[in-house]
């Protein structure tokens, strides 16, 4: 009696351990064709009792049964609107310099410009100074000769030129050193110059003066 109960035991925990494989075989495979291929949910709504079951496909359900489907995946909503500027990002680094561009076209001459103000000199005039043989002051080492502007003229320039005097023979040569040489004068009208030289060398020295004016 003991055996057979315990064989009986057995057997109905194998019959039942191989109901559950096959419940969760079948399972596995009716929920892999829910959705369908398509994205849709087939389902079966009783008429009478208002229930609703989940079935593979709409021929699934019974004479008393409504077939009903819906998609797994509903319509696109519409869009939302703009979300806030987000904040300015970091200023990245400086890029490499392009290459120069080429020129450009010549543009249009501009109009002509009023008349300045007049500030030019007219008339331009050379004033000379001699002194040495030329004016029998040829015994001295220095000689000085100062040429004077004229009134009303402005002293723009000046200089001064050594050469042979009226009792120099062609051969005497005398070496001769500036001391002075540019404007002079509380008014800067007159241009002064001082060589020495050698006594007797029978020298000139003759200076100049530029002056101009605006009449």
């Amino acid at each position: 009696m003991n055996v057979r109960k315990r064989i009986g035991v057995r057997l109905g925990m194998t019959i039942l351990v191989i109901g559950m494989v096959t419940a969760a075989v079948l399972g596995i495979a009716v929920m892999a064709s829910i959705p369908d291929s398509s994205g849709v949910i087939h389902a079966c709504y009783d008429v009478n009792k208002g229930n609703v079951r989940v079935v593979e496909s709409s021929a699934n359900c019974k004479t008393t049964e409504a077939a009903i489907s819906w998609n797994q995946t509903g319509p696109q909503g519409p869009a939302g609107s703009p979300g806030p500027a987000g904040p300015q990002g970091a200023t990245g680094p400086q890029g490499i310099e392009g290459p120069q561009g080429p020129a450009g076209p010549e543009g249009p001459q501009g109009p002509a410009g009023p008349p300045g103000p007049g500030s030019g000199f007219n008339t331009v005039q050379i004033v000379e100074d001699c002194v040495g043989t030329c004016n029998e002051y040829y015994a001295n080492e220095l000689l000085t000769a100062s040429a004077v502007c004229p009134e009303n003229t402005t002293m723009v320039g000046g200089g001064f030129r050594v050469f042979r005097g009226r009792y120099n023979d062609g051969y005497t040569v005398s070496p001769i050193e500036v001391r002075q040489n540019g404007p002079d004068g509380p008014a800067n009208n007159i241009w002064t110059v001082t060589i020495r030289t050698e006594r007797y060398s029978f020298q000139d020295l003759k200076a100049y003066a530029i002056c101009a004016s605006k009449v």
